[in-house]
């Protein structure tokens, strides 16, 4: 199967994870206290959401990625440096700054904002692994804590 394919299907699955999270009863949880107000409008807040993921993103990778394409093109017999690389390049750039992306971007920072605004966690990922990890996979009464990367892995330690 083909990678686009897969990559296709599983943003898919992202996307559709999204609306799902949009519609249902989960999409009125607020991302702050119940008695909170929005510091900004809707379509301001949505403006400035996707001004930093594109300025952060953008600025950097907008012109990087579809260079190591063209230089390095990702399918094997291209040859580098031809109108075919370039043209595979800015597909490539193209799919990797569509709806796929954004709605893993979206889950993740919805993740990040759940455990941080209304959970009081820090807003750090390997906080949103540890703690959906350790209430999965892991019993730990005393809620000690190694780190592994940049992951926290909640363990039993014998006392």
């Amino acid at each position: 199967m083909r990678i686009w394919l897969v990559l296709l299907h599983f943003g898919l699955v992202f996307v559709l994870f999204c609306i799902f999270l949009a519609i249902s009863k989960s999409g009125r949880i607020k991302l702050g206290n119940d008695e909170d107000k929005a510091d900004y409008p809707f379509f301001t807040w949505i403006g400035m959401l996707f001004s930093a993921g594109f300025g952060i993103g953008l600025v950097f990778w907008g012109i990087a990625e579809p260079m190591s394409h063209y230089f390095t093109p990702p399918r094997e017999g291209m040859d580098p440096l031809t109108i075919d690389a370039a043209r595979e390049a800015m597909r490539y750039s193209f799919f990797h700054w569509g709806v796929n992306q954004w709605s893993v971007f979206t889950i993740v920072g919805l993740a990040m904002g759940y455990f941080q605004f209304r959970r009081k966690e820090n807003g750090l990922v390997s906080t949103i692994f540890g703690l959906v990890l350790s209430n999965f996979l892991f019993f730990c009464p005393n809620d000690h804590r190694i780190r592994t990367g940049s992951f926290e892995f909640p363990l039993l330690l014998s006392e």
